[in-house]
């Protein structure tokens, strides 16, 4: 895989060196480690793998292992959605929606994220009916819930210049 360090605007600042260690725990945790050269790597910038959900937000020096490495801690995307909570709308217990998936995400979200997540504008084909979400459930559990309903599931992809 290709990684890619972006700066705090998101743009692309070059491949990282082979010398560079990732360890992403995506499913569990969803966060990554990163072992780096001194000065490669600063606070805000983003690791990307095109292509694939490999991504996070650099948030977090763990420590420096020696006089020329340092290692990073961030959070992959998928735990954005972890920490985004669906609340009901005012004077209800449950928010409920319908109609294609795609649709539903792009209203659940709005934009709560200045534009890092992206929903496409055509249908997914994938027709969640009514679906009511659980109390003050996290967007990843809610979005996982509704579409395993339909046989279906999440795909974060990373696209590169978008």
């Amino acid at each position: 895989m290709e990684f890619i360090i972006c700066n705090a605007e998101k743009m692309e600042l070059g491949r990282i060196p082979d010398s560079v260690s990732v360890d992403f725990d995506i499913g569990d945790t969803n966060d990554v480690e990163i072992t780096s050269e001194r000065g490669l790597l600063d606070f805000g910038m983003y690791l990307i793998c095109p292509g694939t959900e490999y991504g996070a937000l650099i948030e977090e020096m763990d420590t420096w292992t020696n006089d020329i490495e340092e290692k990073w801690l961030g959070n992959a995307f998928r735990k954005f959605l972890q920490q985004f909570i669906i609340e009901p709308p005012a004077g209800q217990d449950y928010k409920t929606v319908s109609g294609d998936a795609h649709d539903v995400m792009r209203q659940v979200l709005g934009n709560a994220f200045d534009g890092l997540f992206t929903v496409p504008q055509e249908p997914s084909g994938i027709d969640v009916g009514t679906y009511q979400f659980e109390r003050y459930t996290d967007a990843l559990s809610g979005f996982t819930k509704m579409l395993q309903k339909k046989n279906a599931r999440i795909n974060i992809e990373i696209q590169q210049g978008g």
